[in-house]
């Protein structure tokens, strides 16, 4: 989920926020950082996908924590609005991993 934001909100002018990737149902599994991308979108419009600044396990807490710079998604809303983050990537073993966040409303605030 989308992490340390107040009351689970995402604005998209905003710099990096981190992103956990549960693997408390895998948790030997290890994310290969390099193949993550995520994508942000809303019910008018949704952005293209981008890469992490930086990943990094967090072994005591079973997650992957990628961090996201909110204005590079590229989407515009208005606050209120929901807004979902969609991550995907690569495991060690190869397969593939889908961590979606419906649960975020847009806060647009300067």
């Amino acid at each position: 989920n989308y992490s340390g934001s107040t009351s689970h909100t995402f604005n998209p002018t905003k710099g990096s926020n981190p992103y956990d990737i549960s693997l408390s149902t895998a948790p030997s599994v290890i994310v290969l950082p390099g193949t993550v991308l995520a994508s942000a979108s809303t019910q008018t419009n949704s952005g293209s996908p981008i890469k992490p600044t930086s990943c990094n396990a967090i072994p005591s807490q079973q997650v992957e924590r990628c961090f996201f710079v909110a204005r590079n998604f590229n989407i515009t809303c208005t606050s209120g609005e929901p807004v979902t983050i969609l991550v995907t990537g690569l495991l060690q073993d190869g397969r593939k991993f889908e961590s979606i966040d419906p649960q975020l409303v847009c806060s647009n605030s300067q």
